[in-house]
């Protein structure tokens, strides 16, 4: 009866070759370094949200295990790794299958904790640029309320001024200077014994139906007229004369007819009377104007308009 192989039995059980010191030191090092790194690595992803990339703490797990199986195991004869037509075996099966075991879990955690680091770092800046926008709100409004004191303070020194000129003209008498200045002032309707307000241009029509003494006008149009007395005044060019006639400040034309007018009074009966009676021998309320050419019925009549100091004597 044949005997077994005794090689072959012996090269089975044989047991794994013992390691010298060196390289049992060399072999832990290589373990301790690459779990600490591993650890490292994953430590520093979850406390300061930097996201480090998953494929080197997969391949330091890969390295630390199968250096742990090669040095107290006597290696890895037995271990396989497939990867299509790609087939490796022993320590770098170990390896490579460690990888492939980690790095697609760890990946996702490691680009969730990315994502995180990112979005801190969105509210980060986003409440920084908060926080300027407040202060800056803060030093506007800050601006503001100094602009408001300044003109407060400005117009408390104007109102100071005024009240101490009016002292002076108050003290004055008409043989000093200052006395005798004012009167001339008065003699010359100058200053606030002026006649006029204000002039402006103005186109009119003439209407039977306004008001005796009065003018009608837009008020939206030409607010700087209301409540005031206004001296209307007619020039005639080639006989280089002109007529007058002063009427105070009435009633509204209309709003639906302001928006479509293209004159800014009316003036009544007294105005055509005192104004245009060469063109417009009669004038009443009942039959209105009466022209002697019809078609200035429609014409716009261009006056001067001269507003008022009704606080002196005309």
């Amino acid at each position: 009866m044949p005997e077994p192989a005794t090689g072959a039995r012996d090269a089975d059980q044989a047991p794994s070759p013992a390691r010298t010191l060196l390289e049992m030191k060399f072999l832990i090092a290589i373990i301790s370094a690459t779990l600490l790194a591993a650890i490292s690595f994953v430590l520093v992803s979850q406390i300061g949200r930097y996201g480090l990339p998953s494929p080197a703490v997969a391949i330091l797990f890969g390295i630390a295990i199968a250096s742990l199986a090669y040095a107290f195991l006597g290696g890895i004869h037995d271990a396989s790794f497939s990867i299509g037509a790609l087939k490796v075996g022993g320590a770098v099966a170990v390896i490579i299958g460690t990888f492939w075991a980690v790095q697609g879990p760890m990946d996702k955690n490691m680009n969730t904790l990315e994502k995180i680091a990112k979005g801190e770092n969105a509210e980060k800046l986003i409440k920084e640029q908060t926080n300027r926008a407040d202060a800056a709100e803060g030093k506007l409004v800050e601006a503001k309320n100094q602009i408001t004191k300044l003109q407060d303070a400005a117009e408390t020194r104007e109102e100071a001024s005024v009240a101490a000129h009016v002292k002076r003209i108050a003290d004055s008498s008409p043989n000093d200077d200052l006395g005798r200045d004012i009167l001339q002032l008065e003699r010359e309707r100058k200053g606030p014994w002026r006649r006029d307000l204000q002039t402006l241009q103005l186109s009119a029509r003439f209407i039977g139906t306004v008001q005796e003494g009065t003018f009608r006008f837009c008020h939206g149009k030409h607010p700087e007229l209301a409540g005031q007395q206004v001296e209307f005044e007619v020039v005639d060019a080639a006989a280089g004369t002109s007529k007058t006639v002063q009427l105070r400040a009435g009633a509204d034309i209309g709003a639906g007819l302001c928006s479509k007018t293209e004159f800014d009074v009316q003036l009544g009966c007294d105005a055509v009377d005192s104004l245009i009676k060469d063109v417009a021998p009669t004038c009443d309320p009942v039959r209105g104007v009466g022209w002697s050419d019809p078609n200035a019925v429609t014409k716009a009549w261009d006056l001067t308009a001269t507003i008022l100091n009704t606080e002196v004597p005309h």
